[in-house]
């Protein structure tokens, strides 16, 4: 597996990925964190590509997985109910999803991610995902991730589809 910066090339594959990933959630019981069609969901996915932010995981020239992985402060996380372990520099992980599952795809980014900060000197991670992800959280905390508390993508802590549980891990 390698991992390359997404390009608008990419994105029928991106979208093929994305509505495997909905379909899987929906087999899981999480019908409420990634909506079928959700154009702003796309749009977003396009600004993290524009912004050299959004990555694909390849296998032998095919797409198989993509993420987010962004440097700098996520406004989505200055609000938590919760605490941070720390307030150091971070990156962030988003919209992890694969084409396969139980292939290891979420586990080789995870590794990605760490080897590029590590690099940049950077030690914490910060992702969140919804609380009807169940193996997206049970991934987290088996690979090192403290939950934190919850955030709100839309800064409404009353919208229940809106809350998402945040992690951070610090890196050695």
């Amino acid at each position: 597996m390698k991992v390359y910066k997404a390009t608008l090339n990419d994105f029928e594959d991106i979208k093929l990925i994305h509505s495997l990933a909905i379909a899987h959630m929906n087999e899981e019981n999480n019908h409420n964190q990634w909506m079928k069609n959700d154009e702003k969901f796309l749009n977003k996915m396009i600004d993290y590509i524009k912004n050299d932010e959004f990555y694909i995981v390849k296998e032998n020239e095919e797409t198989i997985g993509f993420f987010a992985m962004i440097f700098g402060i996520d406004i989505t996380y200055n609000v938590i109910e919760g605490k941070w372990i720390n307030n150091d520099e971070y990156v962030t992980i988003h919209k992890i999803a694969s084409k396969y599952y139980r292939r290891h795809i979420a586990s080789f980014i995870l590794s990605y991610v760490e080897e590029t900060i590590a690099k940049k000197g950077i030690k914490n991670i910060r992702i969140d995902t919804h609380v009807d992800n169940v193996s997206m959280n049970a991934f987290l905390l088996k690979n090192g991730f403290i939950k934190c508390g919850t955030i709100s993508i839309t800064c409404n802590f009353e919208d229940k589809n809106s809350l998402r549980i945040a992690y951070q891990k610090v890196c050695n």
